[in-house]
């Protein structure tokens, strides 16, 4: 799984629920990270923030479905902003759901298990 966040806190927040339920995790803080981080592993899902210092998160999502490779990775917006017209932004980019900040921890389990399981990645962690 690839979280592309870049605020420490909420990375570490996020590794401090998925790792322990069993989930390999990577945490790229910007674009340039998450496309090389794409580069080398194909995630099972991916967590995006939309507001990156180095530009948007839909961009990513948009570049995502764009390809072939990776057009069936679930993307889940993990965002504080909660404005509909930005729940449909992040649908029209592509993303399968949308996770409001701050986290929290059923629902994101939840919503990382739905995910998976919908698109044939390990629904179950490891």
């Amino acid at each position: 799984m690839l979280a592309v966040e870049d605020e420490v806190r909420n990375g570490a927040l996020l590794r401090a629920i998925l790792v322990p339920a069993g989930y390999d995790l990577t945490i790229a803080a910007t674009l340039a990270e998450a496309r090389a981080s794409l580069r080398e592993r194909t995630p099972a899902l991916v967590l995006l923030d939309r507001h990156l210092p180095d530009g948007d998160g839909l961009d990513l999502a948009r570049d995502l479905r764009a390809s072939e490779a990776t057009a069936a990775i679930p993307i889940l917006l993990v965002s504080a902003s909660v404005l509909p017209v930005d729940r449909i932004a992040a649908e029209e980019a592509g993303c399968a759901g949308f996770i409001d900040k701050p986290v929290r921890v059923d629902a994101l389990l939840a919503d990382v298990a739905r995910h998976l399981a919908a698109s044939g990645g390990a629904a179950k962690p490891r």
